[in-house]
């Protein structure tokens, strides 16, 4: 079942305002990278269409049972409603700020206790019993779990995330061997099958730079034992936690996270080892093989009930499955990367198998409402023009009509001064003397 709830509700416990009857509904789980829903509903007479609008929640089914969702994104034809939301847990982007959490010598499960304290509406659980330290300030919860910063929470104690509603599980691993089989013609629909390699952003050989720019004797790169390309991938890769002791003030040199380097030699140690890490535990010089399996349906198939393949509907992100396409002379055991179900139907709808992750853009580029706004000032306090237009952008887009005054919409050129006029997007805009147009320029260079 399918429910949409109010924007303002604030338990999801009981059933939604609406059930709806979906043309297609969808969500996207992926370990360490995107997790996401869509939704398409019709117009219909009755009005329904009419409420599904930006901060309303929905309830579906997922590979992970009934997950709550939150609409960010709307389009509407003559036709349909559709909408792109997010798991409930990327709220506490806006609602779970860290000003100053340091999570001391603790494992997984505690650092997390300590960093979901600021809002116990959100929970986490973990089984990494690894004693780490972290310092997170001004990082909202999303920043702080898994943002590019070295103190992240992926960062320092690893594990592979998932969400399922308020709570966060990271676990040094997700899933399990379950004995499933993926094979071609039985469980995988024909043609359902298809292989990628890829070797965008391999590395053969790493420049590693510590703090304040320094870097190895000699040469200065490392290079991998793995891959085979006819010519060097060469890459700068920094390594802001190792600090030779002629950089660090007094109170750097305290900080538990950072590794020191009395002298050259021992840099020379501690670059070559974090990049040798980096070759070994992210495969850097190796392709990246992927999988993408399109599942068949199998409950309409006569004895689905006593079939083997009914274990497919047990899959689970980051479980082991045994993969057969016989024509390809593919055999082998890989890891669930990521699920594409289908809520509608209450199905697989289809499977991402690889024996490695890439984080998602949305997942690793979480930024705090603090370093948005601040991204977007200049130090005279005037606003720079190319932040404030990507803010503004998603703010106007909902069922505008641009005009230029000069030359029309067709001959738009940069830097022409146009209008932008609302056609009063229903519910967004105050009801009482709405705004109804709005100008800016577009700022030269854009």
């Amino acid at each position: 079942m399918i429910q949409l709830y109010r924007m303002f509700n604030r338990t999801f416990n009981k059933t939604g305002y609406f059930v709806l009857q979906p043309i297609s509904a969808t969500t996207h789980s992926e370990i360490n990278g995107t997790w996401s829903a869509n939704i398409t509903i019709p117009i219909d007479n009755e009005g329904i269409w009419s409420y599904l609008i930006p901060s309303v929640v929905i309830k579906m089914p997922s590979h992970n049972g009934d997950q709550l969702y939150r609409v960010q994104r709307v389009e509407i034809t003559d036709t349909e409603v559709s909408a792109e939301m997010l798991p409930i847990f990327y709220d506490s982007a806006g609602d779970c700020l860290l000003i100053d959490v340091r999570p001391t010598d603790k494992t997984g499960q505690q650092a997390l206790d300590i960093m979901t304290a600021v809002n116990p509406k959100y929970s986490g659980v973990s089984n990494i019993e690894t004693t780490k330290t972290a310092y997170y300030q001004y990082k909202n919860l999303m920043e702080a779990i898994a943002g590019n910063d070295e103190n992240s929470f992926l960062n320092r104690w690893g594990g592979e995330v998932e969400f399922d509603n308020f709570t966060v599980r990271i676990l040094d691993r997700l899933g399990e061997n379950r004995g499933v089989k993926v094979i071609y013609g039985k469980n995988i629909l024909e043609n359902g099958f298809k292989e990628t390699i890829d070797i965008t952003g391999c590395v053969t050989r790493i420049y590693p730079v510590a703090y304040n720019g320094r870097h190895m004797s000699g040469d200065g790169y490392v290079r991998s034992q793995e891959g085979n390309f006819p010519n060097p991938i060469a890459a700068v890769v920094e390594y802001p936690n190792v600090v030779y002791m002629d950089d660090a003030g007094s109170a750097d040199w305290s900080d538990p996270t950072i590794i020191k380097a009395y002298n050259q030699s021992e840099l020379d140690i501690y670059l070559h080892h974090e990049a040798v890490m980096d070759f070994l535990n992210k495969r850097l010089s190796m392709p990246r093989y992927t999988y993408e399996v399109e599942m068949a349906d199998l409950r309409a198939m006569q004895g689905y009930s006593e079939s083997p393949y009914r274990d497919l509907e047990e899959i689970r992100l980051g479980d082991t499955v045994l993969v057969s396409v016989p024509k390809l002379s593919v055999n082998f055991e890989t890891r669930v990367m990521s699920i594409d179900y289908d809520s509608a139907n209450d199905r697989i709808e289809r499977i991402t198998l690889s024996d490695e992750y890439q984080a998602g853009d949305y997942f690793q580029q979480m930024n705090s409402t603090v370093a948005s706004v601040n991204g977007s000032i200049n130090a005279d306090g005037t606003g720079k023009a190319s932040k404030l237009t990507g803010l503004l952008t998603d703010k106007i887009n909902y069922r505008s009509q641009v005009y230029s005054p000069t030359t029309g919409v067709k001959l738009l050129r940069l830097g022409d001064l146009v209008t932008i006029v609302f056609s009063g997007y229903r519910m967004q805009l105050p009801q009482k003397n709405p705004p109804t147009k709005m100008t800016w320029t577009i700022p030269s260079g854009f």
